[in-house]
């Protein structure tokens, strides 16, 4: 009775370390979503519960008018945050959302953002969503452009976005583009990442390469 009862302790003890386990790496998943590659794609878009830091800008509040037909306007509103520990690639986050104006004449499908050639990112929207959520999220083949795709259900006139955030592992910021289509397109500023020099690595690699070729 007692070697039963003993080994019913154990099991017992066992699972919760299991549980235990289970739910730190529920935790990992959920604050350490996976990088968006270039030329990756996410179907259906992740929602994150990202976390708070201090304002590196001011918020930079665009408004925009779609071309060549004005079906649409509203304003975008993007930011610069350092979360510190809560950014896993180390970096700063980029943050967007806008609104569809409710006398505009059409909805809102997409929106693209440039330049995130050459970083490391990790794209999502914030929940719990207030405002609309994209249903995708995808990531040009160069790295350059990552875009909220809304699908089925796209910003309606008087509604706005759920927030859109780019996790990065730079840590200076500059102006960038974002375009705001449905059959037209509407090009406004945003915050977005310095990105590298091109060729800038195997320059240096080179530079220390010859110096080694020189000792």
């Amino acid at each position: 009775m007692v070697r039963n009862l003993g080994n019913i302790v154990r099991a017992f003890k066992v699972s919760q370390l299991c549980l235990a386990a289970f739910c730190t790496m529920l935790l990992v998943a959920a604050t350490q979503a996976a990088p968006l590659n270039p030329g990756g794609v996410q179907n259906p878009a992740s929602g994150e519960a990202d976390g708070t830091g201090a304002f590196q800008a001011v918020p930079k509040v665009s408004p925009f008018i779609s071309s060549p037909t004005a079906t649409f306007h509203g304003t975008l509103v993007s930011n610069v945050v350092d979360e510190g520990a809560n950014n896993p690639l180390g970096g700063l986050t980029f943050t967007y959302n806008f609104n569809n104006d409710a006398n505009s004449s059409d909805f809102i499908t997409d929106m693209t953002i440039f330049d995130f050639s050459g970083i490391q990112c990790d794209a999502s929207y914030q929940t719990p969503a207030i405002g609309v959520a994209p249903t995708k999220i995808d990531r040009s083949g160069d790295g350059s452009t990552i875009g909220w795709r809304f699908g089925a259900a796209p910003v309606s006139p008087g509604s706005q976005t759920a927030l859109l955030v780019v996790q990065t592992n730079v840590h200076a910021f500059t102006l960038g583009t974002a375009s705001i289509l449905d059959n037209n397109i509407a090009v406004v500023d945003i915050y977005a990442p310095v990105t590298p020099e091109p060729g800038l690595g195997a320059l240096a690699l080179a530079g220390i390469v010859g110096l080694r070729r020189r000792k």
